[in-house]
């Protein structure tokens, strides 16, 4: 991988508020592969909404259950995916906006994937119901809606305007696709949209104050991609040196290796494969545990 010093983008470092607008009605969200979160401004500054019901967290995992009308997201999902899997997606994010030829079909998803009319589509069902068919913006619309609703209560006001942060490997066409599940329906009067590795420094830049001209590294590695972006400091701009993101590698990656450890072990004591069955997605839940847990600690169990 190589790197030149040609600037390649400018970005303003925004000012922290001289003082608390209680009529400020903009939100940002990470719309993320595996997990969501969104933070609004407060009386002391930015604060995360709790968008999961079930564990109270800010973090919310980026699942919607498609056969039920008030379409449920988060945790609730995810707890019911070892017995009524059918109609369980996640993935979305890594979905939209590609084209069919891309995507790798991960053997862990209870959906299937089609392409239709140049758009990829999500395949549910089972052999007691007929399948039937969501666009993958539509499941992000979904997760955007549940985000909007949920920071509206926090703030007690019509939120308005939204950025969005997105992998600064996402090609035109999976930001428009972003675009479009935040507009699809949800009355935002502004959608922006902001490379995720960048939203990283400006939130860094907000609690640490970063020398003039220092020559940064970030590196992002998010739930299924991986950013990596070297900047310049110049006042309050950031001059993008030069950045390289991988679509296809994430937090995922390090889950597939924890199941496929855990599941031959399986097989040799015990002569089980979880992976023919819908236990494969306890299995899930507990390395993605497993995997949070190395990501502070040397051990886990």
């Amino acid at each position: 991988m190589q790197f030149n010093s040609k600037i390649k983008t400018t970005y303003k470092i925004p000012p922290k508020l001289a003082e608390y607008n209680k009529d400020l009605n903009a939100i940002g969200i990470d719309l993320g592969t595996s997990e969501c979160c969104a933070f609004v401004i407060r009386r002391n500054g930015p604060e995360g909404v709790v968008l999961d019901s079930v564990t109270n967290q800010r973090n919310m995992p980026s699942y919607v259950a498609m056969n039920e009308l008030n379409l449920p997201c988060g945790q609730n999902v995810v707890n019911r995916m070892v017995t009524k899997p059918e109609y369980s997606t996640f993935d979305a994010k890594f979905l939209m906006g590609m084209e069919l030829e891309e995507i790798v079909i991960d053997p862990l998803w209870p959906f299937g994937v089609i392409s239709y009319c140049e758009e990829i589509y999500i395949t549910f069902g089972n052999k007691r119901f007929p399948p039937w068919i969501r666009n993958s913006v539509d499941i992000s619309s979904c997760l955007l809606r549940h985000i909007k609703t949920k920071a509206e209560e926090f703030q007690g006001i019509r939120l308005e305007e939204a950025v969005i942060t997105v992998p600064s490997s996402f090609t035109e066409k999976q930001k428009d696709a972003t675009i479009d599940a935040a507009t699809n329906n949800l009355k935002w009067r502004l959608v922006k949209l902001l490379p995720e590795p960048i939203a990283a420094l400006f939130a860094y830049s907000y609690e640490t104050e970063i020398p003039n001209e220092s020559t940064v590294f970030l590196f992002d590695c998010g739930g299924g991609t991986t950013d990596i972006c070297i900047a310049k400091i110049i006042g309050n701009k950031i001059d993008i040196l030069s950045e390289k993101g991988d679509p296809l590698f994430g937090g995922k990656n390090f889950d597939r290796v924890l199941i496929s450890y855990f599941n031959s072990v399986l097989n040799h004591k015990y002569g089980l494969n979880v992976l023919e069955t819908n236990k494969k997605y306890r299995l899930m839940v507990k390395c993605q545990e497993i995997k949070h847990t190395l990501s502070v600690q040397t051990d886990a169990k």
